[in-house]
């Protein structure tokens, strides 16, 4: 296990925060100022506390090293991390949930968000719709019949969204893409 720089990593998180005594760092963190001391001492933080100072917009790697990007997020809020997912698909499968909960028009049939059942049984619905948009986009992109920016229109037709009744992707800046 690699030693960590307590001492850097609590220096960037008070840079982050604002602050500049263990004492503010402590209070921003609900636990006693000692707790700051005996981290030093052990040479760790504890990883909730980490998860806690980099609070999901900087990014752990440069609380941890000081290296690379600050920022967890681009400008709009989407993570800077890599990732698989599509973004355009996943809008795409937010819209069709949305409608879907919109047309169960029943409130005996709406998603608890403290039930674990409904959240699994929304959870199995975005990803069946994610994978069926993924699954499609690719064919369209090996068709090759369409420009690629054309495509999230193709699959708005396919998927019967009207483009004027969703909202355009956050982090397209040009709403005439589509």
């Amino acid at each position: 296990m690699k030693h960590m720089d307590v001492e850097g990593a609590l220096k960037r998180a008070k840079s982050v925060l604002g602050i500049e005594t263990d004492q503010d760092l402590a209070y921003a963190l609900g636990v006693p100022r000692p707790t700051i001391a005996s981290w030093r001492r052990r040479g760790s933080i504890p990883v909730k506390y980490i998860a806690m100072l980099a609070g999901g917009e900087t990014s752990i790697d440069w609380i941890l090293t000081g290296k690379g990007d600050q920022s967890a997020v681009d400008d709009i809020g989407i993570s800077k991390r890599s990732s698989d997912l599509d973004n355009e698909c996943l809008w795409i499968s937010i819209c069709l949930a949305a409608r879907w909960l919109t047309e169960l028009d029943n409130p005996q049939l709406t998603i608890d968000l403290t039930s674990k059942h409904d959240l699994t049984s929304l959870h199995a619905y975005v990803k069946s719709q994610y994978d069926k948009i993924v699954a499609s986009k690719k064919a369209w992109e090996r068709a090759k019949i369409t420009s690629e920016k054309d495509i999230y229109k193709a699959l708005l037709i396919e998927y019967h969204l009207d483009d004027s009744d969703i909202a355009d992707p956050p982090w397209w800046e040009d709403s005439s893409i589509i």
